[in-house]
């Protein structure tokens, strides 16, 4: 079972490394003993790789040879916290005679002298994850600075793309940021985010095998094609290794929940200089507890609206919204007289406890809070092992071999969204559809428990409305294994650099459905005389929700070569070349559950089939003009079978007049290639929006209106996304433009202004159609579909209750296509500063500063409308609804003196208001209205029945307060083989803010997981040691 085979948690090893491998600790501003990686600062051995030349890892080179590695992170100089820095302090002077290290930074294929590059880029070292108290690469990622709007976790509880974690730079979603490992593109996760956005899971990524991080905040289409628009994160893992270290860790927050536990073992042999090889095998296996939501308190867990002279949400209220009233969810479940046919003082309940009875239902007794995550229980199992080889002359070959195991849960609403549909006394309409048939409807009669039933206390058939606690909540359950083969040859012939690699990866990721209500099971039971009220949960499981099981795939292939030479001298130094050509096919295979696909089954029925072939060939120039400017060019062609060829150009420019100062500039283009999920054989069904039919309900303020079928008021919106092949692909023009002041040799502070406009956003129609774009539109591209006509509850003209066959079917869905529609536009600024001290005796100290502010995030809509979304809560209707914070920060402070070393960070995330100025169609682009219905979360969400209900106490959460949340590190030296570390995060306990808006957080309670998930754990303590030898 997936919770018996839970793998254990334990920390990023801090190895016994070659100085090679150990690059963070050349220009580390601390002392020698104190350098790098707690047992590494003291390893003596000489890693032969670095007299070979030509020694990139992979396609795109990070670190062109194991010299530049060491050159690379030297100039990182770790600080000491997650909190890293973009442009860090110049590498140590040569003495006279003595040359340069060269290094390959990402976003570029030539070797460079030094680590300022045009674009902006920020390292996270090996000492930086330590150091982060952190686990888990997401968790680190999570806090950048860059990072923003769009940004997937795994506590997001209705996400599509459910068990994922992926990074959105710049607030461009998922899919505008390019994730590499070593410079190579990585499989994306078998599911789609919003079941359209491919990204790289972060989650599933080693802890214990990553050398650093490279975030390129600029544009890189021109160096790595699609996806790169928003810029690049680039883990490049440990060139080599050898010795033995093993690591364990653990942790718990203050209070209930969250106990984790993280191994990690690393192991190798060889030495490349004296044995021609280097071999390493490395082991992680990690483990993280949920942490239930009823077992944290605070405003941002309130469900209760009704002392505000609101609705109260809580499952079971009696105050609850006229959407929900009708039939409320009580635990059990309850017969409704016939006689009545509504919920009233005659209605049997089949709960024998507290809630018994109607009288019990209005004093509140049935009030259910439901176990809701704040935090899903994950898992990982890591394996990763990497051989390299001297072969003749100054060619070596590597071999890569890894399997990534990462385990997940998504935890839903009671039934899994059953409710409104399972009430007893309508029919309910499951759409079928999948890759292979079109979308037909399932319906399902009234629940009707017969005369004789051991639930029906009545002389007739009577209506059952059924929620039951025996079998928890809606779960899903995901568990990925990811395999990655690599092989790469490089050295030197014919005057070039040569890397050459091949590549197959291949993922797989098993979903298990828990609790979904099957109806037609569900009225199968009710007609066999099955005892709801005392059946166990396997018995009700077995009857009423089989448990389901799909497998998503998602296959890649990629072969690339370049080679890299100097063309002629130049004044400023050698004119250099970088010229290749490359290509990948990738493969999805996602279809959805057959209980959903055959319409059996509440779930997420999204599935989506198809390949995308790329072929392409790219070069770069470097020209050193003159001494102290710079001048790069590149160009990149990329060809898919799905729309055709795309050119992308990017310039830059880097001029130092005098060595305290240095200007630099990026233009560029980018693109975005439409996915098999866009493009392919997909579909995807959405729901959840307020909707009314207004031919069944003409008067939708009073579903119990005369002329109205009730059932067909408040209805949530149900779109069928379909693919569109002949979408075109989103384009981008990046550019960037700074100032990098190096006052003194130890500080260096850079200014960074960004600006990203994309063209032809692809646009889903049920988005279109939400954000109310479809003007311009032909109706016809947005078909409703209808089932046949039902025989329903009809108010008549006396403003009674019965039944009457409906003039038209009811609405089952409506069609929604892609469409290459929006623009957006985002612009703003960071600063990065970092900087280290001698204070004598007292040993060292280390700081550092990474900041964005934005200043526009401009989403461009049909006739001219521009909605400035930078400080708000849109664009809404993407992924877990985050939000658009103009500000975030990292700062972080380190002391070092002997065996000691003390890190204080601060992760800040700015106010933004809760309003999303792109949706005016819901009334959520002003206060009291996002306030009132609290995003698109469905009838459970809404809190008052008006904008203008929403009380004057209740407006001071117009805005989500900015969050500052505090971590502490420790670490002491015993020996050279023995260092115990401990962390403190969110040091002093700090709360999230309240965010009444979004609908990222599980039970829709009124806090954000994707920008204050360490409010919501908690004040957190770890504990770890690591042994090597």
């Amino acid at each position: 079972m997936w919770v018996k085979t839970r793998c254990r948690h334990a920390t990023e090893p801090s190895a016994r490394l070659e100085p090679a491998a150990n690059i963070a600790t050349l220009l580390d501003p601390r002392p020698a003993g104190l350098r790098g990686g707690t047992i590494a600062r003291t390893s003596t051995r000489t890693d032969a790789a670095s007299s070979l030349q030509g020694g990139h890892m992979t396609r795109y080179p990070v670190a062109r040879t194991i010299k530049s590695a060491l050159a690379v992170s030297a100039i990182t100089a770790a600080s000491g916290a997650v909190a890293v820095y973009a442009q860090v302090p110049p590498p140590t002077q040569p003495s006279s005679g003595q040359k340069l290290e060269e290094i390959v930074v990402t976003g570029s294929l030539i070797k460079r002298s030094d680590f300022d590059t045009p674009s902006p880029v920020q390292v996270v070292t090996a000492e930086d994850l330590e150091q982060s108290g952190y686990t888990s690469v997401s968790e680190v990622l999570r806090n950048i600075a860059s990072n923003g709007q769009g940004t997937l976790s795994q506590s997001f509880g209705l996400a599509f793309a459910g068990g994922g974690a992926g990074v959105a730079l710049r607030g461009l979603t998922v899919g505008g940021t390019l994730t590499l490992i070593d410079g190579a593109r990585m499989i994306p996760y078998p599911l789609s985010d919003d079941s359209q956005r491919n990204f790289v899971d972060v989650s599933s990524i080693p802890f214990n095998v990553v050398e650093r991080i490279d975030v390129l905040k600029d544009g890189a289409s021109a160096a790595y094609g699609s996806d790169a628009v928003a810029g690049v994160v680039n883990v490049v893992l440990k060139k080599s290794f050898t010795g033995f270290q093993v690591s364990v860790e653990g942790g718990a927050p203050e209070h209930t929940g969250g106990v984790t536990e993280h191994l990690g073992a690393l192991g190798g042999v060889g030495d490349l200089i004296s044995d021609g090889y280097n071999a390493y095998l490395a082991i992680e296996y990690r483990h993280q507890d949920n942490i239930l939501l009823p077992k944290r308190s605070g405003f941002w867990t309130n469900e209760n609206f009704l002392p505000y002279g609101g609705f109260d949400t809580r499952y079971g209220s009696p105050n609850s919204s006229p959407a929900t009233s009708l039939f409320p969810q009580i635990l059990g479940g309850y017969v409704i007289n016939p006689a009545t046919a509504v919920l009233d003082a005659s209605t049997h309940f089949l709960n024998t406890s507290a809630c018994a009875n109607y009288a019990a239902y209005q004093a509140g007794a049935c009030i259910y809070n439901p176990p809701f995550q704040v935090q899903p229980q994950t898992g990982n199992v890591n394996v990763l092992g990497r051989f390299t080889k001297n072969l003749f002359g100054e060619w070596q070959g590597i071999a890569t071999a890894s399997m990534f195991r990462s385990e997940s849960e998504q935890v839903g609403s009671l039934n899994n969204n059953s409710y409104p549909f399972l009430n007893g006394l309508n029919t309910t309409t499951l759409v079928a559809y999948g890759p292979n048939a079109n979308p037909t409807s399932v319906t399902t009669g009234p629940i009707l428990l017969p005369v004789g039933h051991p639930n029906n206390p009545f002389n007739a058939p009577a209506p059952f409305v059924a929620d039951f606690p025996q079998l928890g909540m809606a779960q899903t359950q995901f568990v990925t294994n990811t395999y990655r083969l690599f092989g790469e040859i490089k050295g030197k012939a014919g005057g070039f650099d040569v890397d050459g690699s091949l590549g197959f990866m291949y993922a797989d990721l098993t979903q298990k459905f828990f609790g979904s209500i099957s109806p037609a099971a569900l009225l199968n039971a009710a007609n066999s005389n099955f005892n709801f009220a005392t059946a166990t949960p396997a018995q009700l499981e077995a009857a009423v929700a089989p448990e389901m099981e799909t497998k998503d795939t998602n296959t890649m292939q990629l072969a690339d070569v370049h080679g890299t030479r100097e063309l002629a001298s130049l004044p400023g130094g050698p004119l250099s070349m970088a010229v290749g050509v490359g290509f990948y096919h990738l493969y999805k295979n996602s279809p959805s559950a057959p209980g959903i696909t055959n319409g059996l089954q509440f779930g997420n029925g999204a599935y989506a089939i198809g390949g995308q072939t790329n072929d392409n060939a790219y070069l770069e120039l470097a020209a050193p003009a003159w001494r102290g400017l710079e001048i790069n060019g590149a160009v990149r062609y990329d060809h898919y079978n799905q729309y055709g060829s795309s050119t992308t150009p990017k310039f830059g420019l880097k001029y130092t007049p005098f060595r305290m100062l240095t200007l630099r500039g990026t233009f560029g283009k980018g693109f975005r290639a439409p996915n098999s999920a866009e493009s392919g054989k997909s579909a995807a069904l959405f729901g959840g929006a307020p909707f009314n039919d207004a031919t069944l309900c003409p008067n939708p303020g009073t579903p119990n209106s005369p002329g109205n079928f009730p059932s067909q008021c408040n209805l949530g919106l149900v779109g069928l996304q379909v693919s569109s092949p002949n979408l075109q692909p989103e384009k981008s023009t990046n550019w960037t433009g700074g100032v990098i002041f190096t006052p003194f040799a130890n500080t260096k502070i850079s200014f960074d202004y960004w600006d990203i406009k994309v063209n032809q956003d692809i646009q889903s129609g049920v988005s279109v159609f939400l954000i109310g774009l479809n003007g311009g539109i032909p109706a016809s591209d947005f078909p409703i579909i209808r089932g046949p006509q039902q025989t329903l509850p009809f108010v008549n003209a006396m403003g009674q209750t019965v039944n009457m066959q409906t003039p038209v079917g009811p609405v089952l869905y409506q069609a929604f296509p892609y469409f290459n529609l929006t623009q957006t536009h985002v612009n703003g600024i960071d600063l990065d500063a970092a900087s280290h001290f001698d204070i004598g005796t007292l040993g060292k100290l280390t700081t550092s500063l990474n900041a964005t502010y934005m200043f526009h995030y401009i989403f461009a809509l049909a006739g001219g409308i521009n909605a400035d979304l930078a400080g708000t809560h849109g664009p809404e209707i993407i992924s877990g609804d985050t939000g658009s914070p103009k500000e975030r920060a990292t700062a972080s402070l380190a002391w070092d003196r002997g065996p000691v070393n003390v890190t204080a960070s601060v992760n800040f995330v700015g106010r933004f208001n809760v309003t999303d100025p792109s949706l005016p169609i819901f009334g959520i682009d002003n206060c009291p209205g996002a306030i009132a219905f609290g995003g698109l979360g469905g009838p459970q969400a809404t809190r008052f029945a008006s904008p203008a209900a929403v009380p004057a106490s209740l407006l001071g959460y117009c805005d989500v307060k900015a969050f500052t949340d505090v971590d502490l590190y420790l670490r002491y030296a015993f020996s050279k083989n023995l260092t115990v570390h401990g962390a403190i995060l969110n040091a002093f306990a700090t709360s999230p803010p309240v965010d009444l808006q979004t609908y990222g957080a599980s039970g829709n309670d009124p806090y954000n997981p994707a920008m204050h998930q360490a409010g919501a754990i908690g004040r957190f303590f770890n504990l770890g040691m690591s042994y090597s030898f």
